[in-house]
């Protein structure tokens, strides 16, 4: 489970396009948002864990 404790839903998204599509966006450029309920925050750690044991290995 992610840690904001559920499943995003395709109103999180369409809501996300809203902003991005609205004035409040307009000086935002060239980035990338994750909408991904900090799913991303954290695979990070286990994504460094999982290489440092590979680089063990060897």
């Amino acid at each position: 489970m992610v840690p904001l404790g559920r499943m995003g839903t395709t109103d999180d998204i369409g809501q996300l396009a809203l902003f991005l599509g609205s004035d409040a966006a307009s000086y935002i450029s060239g980035t990338v948002i994750a909408c991904d309920g900090g799913a991303q925050g954290q695979l990070s750690p286990m994504i460094a864990a999982a290489a440092d044991g590979a680089l063990k290995k060897t």
